[in-house]
């Protein structure tokens, strides 16, 4: 909704427009108001441990220029203010709520009681500290990171932000369940990487100890029946879509991430290590999702993960610091480097909050022939097979469709055989159960005719 009241999908400067209004609360502290392109963050109170804020915007909508249509003047605002606080989380690296208890539980120095050793802000970097101090830098990227959001592509921009949904969502998770919130991280990175799929999986892609027990039982075949066996394997979706996530992932990181951006620390994510760590953050997120298998211990134990990274059994893992800042920073390469557009036409309309589209029932279209094209036939066939089951089985009555089938009459002898059959069957069940006087006249001559047709057809075949 956020995209749409920027007015990039409006043909018509006709239109409502409405001040609206939202609450905020953060940790973040800045006493200027910051603009943006399509909303304004004011702030209220920044004196407390927890700032307040108003969130200013103009909610328009184009007026439908249909006549005799009710138009939509205002919808929306919650979506508005929500969409718009998953901005200011992610581009301030914050948190930003609308309730001001969740920001100050979420952003706690202390336990929440005796036994509780989960403090959130001591597994992330600065997003859950008790207080921000923010700069004018910090503001200015903020201010061109929406901008740059808002001229997403439509698919593009809903994909980004069901991506910060779950990237805000998995902040609030941290003090409950860091499982899910580790999992919930991974996720939003899988989300936008469904078209990233250029990766082709090699053997040596396999782990280890997998493939070198695969490798000793094929020894023992023929050298062409181990090789289908191997391609077989590969073609396996787990391994590419394991494939195609480090891929992405990869390809977003560059290396001042791994330099100038780095945290000083002797456990700060080297750019080799990405590959093996991020197909490690893979797998314990299926463990999870599909085992329940918890992280590992050490990755729950705040003095033992203050870095990137954390190293076990020679191997190494990512630690919820550091996938927090591989997410951060492939999200917001990837909103940099993607086109953008001024324009674009979209039918806004059917995705405005509130509206589903559904099905309508058969007795609704069945018997329009208007437009018919053959292509539509099996799509009739459907309709009309749920008509007749609820008339055998309800005592519905049949809707009048004689000028359809009609029409079908003209149809059929030209069509392809698979859209002639399909006709032809709904031409055939109508006829037989119906009464006498509802059926179409002749039409025992013009069936027998045409199957004859299509005997012919199929002996040229």
């Amino acid at each position: 909704m956020l995209q749409i009241i920027s007015g990039k999908f409006f043909k018509r400067k006709d239109r409502y427009k409405n001040d609206g209004k939202g609450i905020a609360f953060s940790n973040y502290c800045w006493i200027n108001t910051i603009k943006t392109c399509i909303a304004s963050l004011e702030p209220v109170d920044t004196s407390g441990s927890v700032a307040s804020y108003v969130i200013t915007y103009i909610n328009q909508i184009e007026k439908d220029p249909s006549p005799g249509r009710v138009s939509i003047a205002r919808i929306g605002d919650p979506e508005i203010v929500e969409q718009f606080i998953h901005l200011c989380s992610f581009g301030l690296k914050a948190f930003f709520h609308n309730d001001r208890d969740t920001v100050a539980v979420h952003c706690r120095e202390k336990n929440l009681y005796a036994g509780n050793s989960n403090v959130p802000g001591e597994f992330t970097n600065r997003f859950l500290n008790t207080h921000i101090q923010g700069n004018i830098n910090e503001v200015k990227q903020f201010i061109d990171f929406v901008q740059n959001v808002i001229g997403l592509k439509r698919k593009e921009y809903l994909s980004v932000m069901t991506c910060l949904k779950s990237f805000t969502h998995a902040l609030q998770l941290i003090g409950n369940n860091i499982e899910l919130a580790y999992s919930l991280l991974v996720y939003s990175l899988e989300s936008l990487n469904h078209e990233y799929d250029t990766y082709n999986p090699k053997w040596e892609d396999y782990e280890i100890d997998i493939r070198t027990s695969l490798d000793e039982i094929l020894s023992n075949l023929e050298p062409d029946i181990a090789s289908s066996i191997r391609e077989t394997l590969l073609s396996s979706s787990n391994l590419k879509l394991q494939r195609r996530f480090i891929d992405f992932v990869t390809s977003y990181l560059p290396d001042d991430f791994f330099i100038t951006e780095a945290p000083v620390s002797i456990k700060t994510l080297r750019k080799s290590q990405l590959p093996n760590t991020l197909k490690n953050a893979y797998k314990m997120r299926s463990q999870y999702v599909h085992l329940l298998k918890p992280l590992h211990g050490q990755l729950k134990e705040p003095k033992l993960s203050k870095g990137d990274v954390f190293q076990w059994k020679n191997d190494v893992y990512l630690t919820l610091k550091g996938l927090l800042r591989v997410v951060h920073k492939v999200i917001w390469e990837l909103v940099v480097k993607a086109e953008k557009t001024e324009n674009e036409t979209l039918q806004w309309r059917n995705e405005l909050p509130g509206s589903i589209r559904v099905e309508l029932h058969p007795k609704h279209w069945l018997g329009r022939h208007n437009g018919f094209k053959p292509e539509q036939a099996a799509k009739k066939l459907s309709g009309f097979l749920h008509q007749f089951e609820n008339c055998r089985i309800r005592n519905e009555q049949l809707i009048d469709i004689h000028n359809l089938l009609e029409l079908y009459e003209k149809l059929i002898p030209t069509a392809k055989q698979v859209y002639a059959r399909q006709m032809l069957v709904m031409y055939y069940l109508h006829n037989v159960h119906v009464k006498p006087e509802n059926r179409i006249k002749g039409w025992e001559v013009f069936l027998k005719s045409i199957i004859i047709l299509l005997k012919i057809a199929r002996l040229n075949q």
